[in-house]
């Protein structure tokens, strides 16, 4: 049995000449490589046996993991979450859970980030690792107790490039999968937006890849997850900019990562 991320999928991107001019230069120029650095929570305690009921966020051995007091960051309002293939499902029945990557020769450590952006409590698992050990299994319990449910997770990892630190594509699965040809972003707006549009930006090259195409109309709710497809023909290894400008009645936004795709 398997069980599926109720998220927002986008449909294809609509042609270039919809945008109008004055739109194509409101998204700027990506920020400075350290503004790439991952939200990752860095204050776990480093002992098993923290106050409180021993469901905090802490350090459990190889990894850190538990509840989190506090949601998205107040800084940005659309918030990076995700990165890994385009259709990714996992069964449900399992104990353990196991986040698998592809090698990248030009990294040694990858960061694993696990959060739950849209559930009621909120949940955090990281850990760094040597890049070949290319998988990591962790028990499912504390996940369990706290009411977190596979659906609820979002799945990313950081490797460090000569630009910053860049969102690399990771599985959460039962085993590994073969390399993906195709992947999703994973979004979560802070607050209401009615049209998002991406813009990537190869980072060796500074040149524009993609030139703020638009990815959707609708409503996205504060909160929910929004997937983006990426282009199949992007780059691998080496690290792009991209940028997700947000369409607002009270104001635009705009949001800037860095990602690194494995070698098809």
């Amino acid at each position: 049995m398997t069980h599926r991320r109720a998220t927002r999928q986008l449909s294809h991107v609509r042609p270039l000449a919809m945008i109008s001019a004055s739109l194509l230069l409101s998204i700027g120029d990506p920020p400075r490589a350290d503004a790439a650095e991952p939200l990752i929570q860095r204050q776990c305690l480093g002992h098993e046996d923290a106050p409180g009921d021993g469901y905090d966020y802490q350090f459990r051995g190889d990894r850190c993991e538990g509840r989190c007091h506090y949601r998205l960051a107040n800084t940005t309002d659309l918030h990076f979450v995700s990165l890994g293939p385009a259709i990714d499902s996992y069964e449900q029945n399992r104990r353990t859970l196991t986040v698998s990557w592809e090698p990248f020769a030009a990294s040694s450590d990858i960061t694993l980030s696990i959060t739950s952006p849209t559930s009621r409590t909120c949940y955090q698992m990281d850990t760094t690792l040597p890049m070949q050990r290319m998988a990591f299994r962790w028990p499912r319990y504390i996940m369990t107790d706290l009411g977190i449910e596979l659906g609820d997770l979002a799945v990313t990892g950081y490797i460090r490039t000569s630009t910053g630190f860049a969102m690399y594509p990771v599985h959460l699965d039962s085993t590994r999968r073969a390399i993906s040809r195709s992947y999703t972003l994973g979004l979560v707006p802070t607050r209401l937006f009615t049209e998002l549009y991406i813009t990537i930006v190869d980072a060796s090259q500074q040149r524009r890849l993609v030139e703020q195409q638009p990815i959707g109309r609708g409503f996205y709710a504060p909160g929910m997850v929004v997937l983006i497809p990426l282009p199949a023909n992007l780059p691998r290894e080496r690290a792009l900019h991209l940028g997700v400008l947000g369409r607002s009645p009270s104001g635009d936004a705009v949001g800037w990562t860095d990602i690194l795709l494995p070698s098809p």
